[in-house]
This record gives structure tokens, C-alpha cells and sequence, in this order.
């Protein structure tokens, strides 16, 4: 028996006593009194020892609804970071989204402007290159008439022309432009 059992004392205390009556020991009463105060010390130890227990068995309710409780904490808090991540996974996509539809209707602009340039360019060189045809088949068939020549000429320089647009000296799209777009 390697565990110290209160009551297991108390009992061989209480045989020591029963059997020092009946064997004929002499009947000391020191014996006798030594033999119930080490009775009534193992009583006391085993009601010590069984409240002890009681409070280590309380504690150890305590503890394990105590660790329960932080879990459930702490897995509330998981479920919440969890929630936040989805969340700010949302709003990124969202931001993603947004940024690229900006940079899509930047190139859209950039393209339109582009096309735009390129048609009044192809427009110019046209007419341009009309007049100047007109001129050649004018020059082969008829001889051109001074006055049509002069007023082309005269138009062409002037500062208000009236056959052709008026020339423009500012720059279709400058970089304070282009930064701002």
C-alpha cells in the first residue's frame, strides 16, 4: 500500500486498542490515552484530508470552466479577425476594380484623343492635297487666272483667312493637360 490513507490509520490505531485490551497487556491508562489521541489526530487528518480535496476538486472545476471560457473567447476572436480578412479582401477587389476601370478610361481618352488628332491631321493633308491637285489639273487644262491665284495666295497668308480655317498658334493638348487627364 504505497498511498497514506487517513482511515486505514485511524482503523489500525482503533486494532492496537482492541487488541492491548484483550491480549492481557497491562491496562495503562497512558497507553490508552496515547492510543485515542493518535485515533482522534488520524480522524481529524482524514476530515483535513477529505476538505482538501473537496477545495482541489472545486479548484478543478473552476480551472476547466475557466479554460473553456478563454476557448470560446478566443475562438470568438478568431471568427471575428476571420470576418475582418473577408471583409478587407472584399474592399480591396472592390479597389482593384476600381483602378483598373480609371486606367481603362484614361487609355479610352488617350486613344480618343489620339484618333481624333490623327483624323484633323488626315483631314488638313486632304484638303491640302485636293487644293493642290486642283491647282495641277486647273494649271494643265486652262491657264489660271491671275485673280483666283491671288486670292488663294492672299488667303492662304492672311491673318483671317476666308476660304481656308484661321491657323491656330496654341498647341492642341499641353502637359498640364495631359498630367491632369
Amino acid at each position: 500500500m504505497t498511498r497514506n490513507h487517513p482511515v486505514m490509520y485511524s482503523m489500525i490505531a482503533i486494532a492496537i486498542v482492541v487488541c492491548s485490551l484483550f491480549t492481557g497487556c497491562e491496562t495503562d491508562d497512558t497507553v490508552t490515552q496515547i492510543a485515542l489521541e493518535s485515533a482522534e489526530r488520524q480522524a481529524q487528518q482524514s476530515r483535513d484530508t477529505t476538505e482538501l480535496q473537496k477545495q482541489v476538486a472545486a479548484g478543478s472545476k473552476e480551472l476547466v470552466a475557466s479554460d473553456a471560457a478563454s476557448r470560446e473567447h478566443f475562438s470568438q476572436l478568431h471568427r471575428e479577425v476571420q470576418q475582418e480578412r473577408q471583409e478587407l479582401a472584399g474592399q480591396w477587389n472592390r479597389l482593384e476594380a476600381e483602378r483598373q476601370s480609371v486606367a481603362s478610361s484614361r487609355r479610352h481618352e488617350s486613344l480618343a484623343l489620339s484618333a481624333t488628332r490623327g483624323m484633323g491631321i488626315v483631314v488638313v493633308v486632304t484638303l491640302a492635297l485636293y487644293f493642290a491637285g486642283l491647282l495641277l489639273v486647273h494649271a494643265h487644262t486652262s491657264e489660271p487666272s491671275t485673280e483666283s491665284l491671288e486670292l488663294l495666295i492672299t488667303d492662304i497668308t492672311s491673318d483671317s483667312p476666308q476660304l481656308l480655317p484661321k491657323p491656330t498658334n496654341t498647341p492642341l493638348l499641353t502637359a498640364k493637360q495631359e498630367d491632369s487627364k
